[in-house]
């Protein structure tokens, strides 16, 4: 499939949706060639975030309001094959910030702990390349090495070895340091007695912080929460809390969950690069460029949102129950009809019964589905506006190593999540699974004057490779090590030809160290191939497998992994995902059956039941 520039009726759609939301398309001109440009970097990232929850994903069937990112896509590139390296929060971070997938980096759970990022470990993280390459780093919000007290020491250790993942600043969120530690040590992971102590302090001085600038952002950017009453049902529901479907409520202000206030420490973070404000904590030098790296929290659950921020209630933003369909909710201070989420779209409903997956569903309440995708929903609507202020800020403040030019035209601006959450897809909630609504990721990215506006792109993209391609974008593709498993497809991305980027990426997951990952993902431009480890059909002994042919069934309703007319793809892809694992492990390759081989088998795929991942419940 060709990439493409986005179509007529799509791109109207994202210019109407940006005038709406008060932004003025075509505002972006390029600091002088953009090849002379020594660019800042913005990565922002959310948290279980299904890419179809965007307006401008090719296959977004939601009613979404995204006007912030749609106009990133239409002010640069949109990603339809873009994946994670593992579908849940740690290790697929892991590899997004080194470059490797978890055999390397050794993240294979959100319980483990990331000891090999670092100077002493076996891969450098991104943060590395840019701060001794001459750039200002901050990351504020989630990584998940569940040792992000030490993480930010340039001399901190764990057990003796230097974890530094190269940040100048570092505010984190969520986690456990010492519940994670503590559940370590059965793996031998002891930290001394001075390192577990330092660990300690420094997260107890981080979240002293946290709450000081909690109640500062309340003072400084106040809010009137007068607005809808929160409703008897909806108590009930909250109160009952389950997981996945019922968990969230409304704050009175964004500052009162830490990705509003990390959101609003990034634009302090902003003002203080470019000299509009004064604060020492983030120790930047204004002669360098920045690379900063906002990680949100959300959508994850439990939902939670602000009742009112700048005008507009996000928590009852969207109808969480017939009843409420034509209630009406304010949006920058005036009433609209409340937005009525789209039913699950019914192709993304079937599952085939030869899946692995099928019969593993986490069962739900029909009644939660509404109320999970409205509150969903909400959050991201949320997200999009505090990324909008980000982005908003960039388009006002002046670069303070380029006068006379804003920071919206020497910034590549990113965007992605760790993995997707199914949200009622194939009846289903939750990520772990390799379907598009989990393991496929949103990628958007802006570079003005260097990626023409409004494209699709169909470069296949893996959060392995997002590291070493931004480093390319950047001017710093030679000072990446070529000993991580990600690629740097900047001249693919710069180009928009597929033909430069890979043949096919992969996922994995359910991971046991020198194993075959429990199931495994190969993904080539037209099919996407997955086999389980110790599942054989036992008609033939054949690997349990599935095959979907993405070009004629987008939505992934009909395995094809038996049929004796794509043989020759199964084949292919099998010795594919065997050559991947031999690049990390000395494995056996998959035995695959003369029946396979001389493409005779005829038999249906026999149901097979999956189990569920401990994974499922965490990160």
């Amino acid at each position: 499939m060709k990439s493409s520039i986005l179509s007529r009726r799509d791109f109207c759609k994202t210019t109407l949706t940006a005038f709406a939301a008060g932004i003025a398309p075509g505002a972006l001109q390029a600091a002088g060639k953009a090849e002379d440009i020594r660019w800042n970097v913005l990565v922002m990232m959310t948290d279980m975030h299904n890419v179809h929850f965007i307006g401008c994903d090719h296959q977004c069937t939601e009613n979404i309001r995204t006007p912030n990112l749609d106009r990133i896509g239409m002010e640069g590139m949109i990603f339809r094959k873009a994946y994670d390296a593992y579908p849940v929060c740690a290790p697929t971070r892991a590899s997004l910030l080194t470059g490797c997938y978890p055999f390397r980096h050794g993240q294979f759970h959100n319980s483990d702990l990331l000891t090999e990022a670092g100077p002493q470990g076996k891969t450098p993280s991104l943060a590395h390349v840019f701060r001794d390459n001459g750039y200002n780093t901050a990351m504020l919000g989630k990584q998940h090495s569940n040792l992000e007290p030490l993480e930010s020491l340039p001399n901190g250790t764990f057990m003796g070895k230097n974890i530094f993942h190269g940040w100048d600043f570092r505010r984190w969120t969520g986690g456990s340091y010492e519940g994670r530690v503590e559940e370590n040590r059965s793996k031998g992971f002891e930290p001394t007695d001075e390192e577990y102590d330092l660990g300690l302090a420094r997260d107890k001085r981080n979240e002293e912080e946290l709450q000081s600038l909690v109640e500062e952002y309340r003072d400084r950017y106040p809010e009137k929460t007068t607005g809808a009453p929160m409703p008897d049902w909806e108590k009930e529901m909250v109160k009952e809390n389950r997981k996945y479907t019922c968990s969230g409520k409304g704050l009175e202000h964004a500052a009162d969950m830490s990705d509003g206030t990390i959101g609003f420490e990034t634009l302090d973070y902003l003002d203080t690069y470019a000299g509009k404000r004064e604060d020492e904590r983030f120790g930047i030098d204004p002669q360098k460029p920045f690379f900063l790296f906002l990680s949100m929290q959300k959508p994850h659950y439990p939902w939670v949102a602000p009742l009112m921020q700048d005008g507009t209630e996000f928590w009852y933003m969207y109808s969480a129950r017939p009843e409420e369909d034509t209630l009406t909710y304010l949006h920058n201070g005036k009433a609209e009809p409340r937005l009525i989420p789209n039913p699950v779209k019914e192709e993304l409903l079937l599952e085939d019964p030869s899946s692995p997956y099928y019969g593993t569903r986490d069962p739900y309440a029909p009644e939660a589905e509404r109320f999970a995708r409205a509150k969903y929903s909400a959050c991201i609507t949320w997200l999009d506006h505090m990324f909008g202020k980000v982005l908003d800020r960039l388009a006002i403040l002046d670069d303070p190593r380029n006068p006379g030019k804003k920071l919206q035209d020497t910034t590549i601006v990113c965007f992605t999540t760790d993995h997707g959450d199914m949200m009622g897809e194939k009846r289903r909630i939750s990520k772990m699974v390799k379907y598009e609504g989990s393991a496929r990721v949103p990628f958007l990215i802006r570079m003005p004057g260097a990626i023409a506006p409004g494209q699709y792109s169909d470069i296949l993209l893996n959060h392995v490779d997002m590291f070493p391609t931004l480093a390319g974008l950047a001017g710093l593709g030679d000072k990446v090590s070529r000993t991580i498993d990600g690629k740097d497809y900047s001249k693919a991305v710069l180009a928009n030809d597929p033909n430069l980027g890979p043949e096919r990426t992969f996922s994995v997951s359910y991971l046991k160290e020198g194993e075959y990952p429990g199931d495994l993902m190969s993904r080539t431009q037209r099919y996407k191939f997955i086999r389980w480890k110790d599942k054989t059909r036992a008609s033939d002994t054949l690997p349990v497998m599935m095959l979907f042919d993405m070009e004629k069934d987008p939505y992934e309703t009909v395995n094809l992994a038996y049929e004796p007319e794509c043989r020759d793809v199964v084949v292919n892809e099998s010795r594919a995902c065997d050559e991947f694992m031999a690049s990390f492990y000395p494995l056996e390759p998959v035995a695959l059956t003369a029946a396979m081989l001389e493409g005779k088998q005829k038999e249906p795929p026999v149901k097979t039941q999956g189990g569920k991942g401990k994974d499922d419940d965490e990160g």
